[in-house]
């Protein structure tokens, strides 16, 4: 899909204003004025859900990170503090992309890790 289609694809469902066939309907338009195949119900429903998945995971990980700056601070001293933040950005990334989809991190380990230190 064309970046200009998919960022106003993103832009519909971010706002959560219309109703999926109305979705539907409007970047089948836009696919037809770029000579592009028409999007059907189930792979938007199916993207829909994904994009929904990864926002909810973000304010989760947005969460977490507010107890990581309040026990680590900004800028954390020594080496140990320093891995771990970097040790947490990284899984985080993993988490929302969902890089390991078939591991065992999870939001709730993150947020223990946080703890921790």
């Amino acid at each position: 899909m064309p970046d200009p289609i998919k960022q106003e694809l993103h832009r519909m469902l971010r706002e959560d204003r219309m109703r999926q066939a109305d979705i539907l309907a409007a970047l089948n338009e836009l696919c037809i004025e770029e000579g592009l195949p028409a999007i059907s119900q189930i792979s938007l429903s199916r993207y829909s859900v994904r994009m929904r998945k990864m926002g909810q995971k973000v304010i989760e990980l947005r969460d977490v990170s507010a107890i990581w700056v309040e026990k680590l601070g900004e800028m954390p001293e020594g080496d140990a503090g320093k891995l771990l933040l970097e040790i947490i950005r990284t899984l985080s990334v993993n988490i929302v992309t969902g890089i390991n989809e078939d591991d065992e991190v999870s939001i709730e380990t993150l947020n223990q890790l946080a703890l921790l230190s």
